[in-house]
């Protein structure tokens, strides 16, 4: 009962970030791993069923932890791209002044 408390917590805390093609994809193919890893059995079919599950998970909730801390990290970068993209546009305009004082 927790983990299920805990995984609406989570549905609940960010939006969905899998959408269309992708989602589609990942429904499909986690039915397909899941179906293939039971048939199969043993500690591969299990694993194969496990990983099935997340694929399924993902495709059901729109929602994907990895693609989300990739996207926040992506954001972060853009952020320091444009102050740094800032910072040297002032250094050449200090530059440039220099240069006019210097004459």
């Amino acid at each position: 009962m927790a983990a299920i408390e805990a995984l609406v917590r989570e549905l609940d805390a960010h939006p969905q970030n899998v959408h269309g093609w992708e989602r589609a994809v990942c429904i499909t193919s986690g039915v397909a791993m899941v179906g293939t890893g039971l048939r199969h059995g043993g500690l591969l079919g299990s694993v194969r069923a496990a990983i099935g599950s997340v694929v399924l998970l993902r495709g059901l909730t729109g929602r994907c932890p990895a693609k989300r801390v990739i996207a926040e990290r992506y954001d972060e970068l853009a952020q320091i791209r444009a102050k740094l993209e800032a910072a040297a546009s002032q250094l050449v305009a200090l530059n440039e002044a220099g240069k006019k004082k210097s004459k």
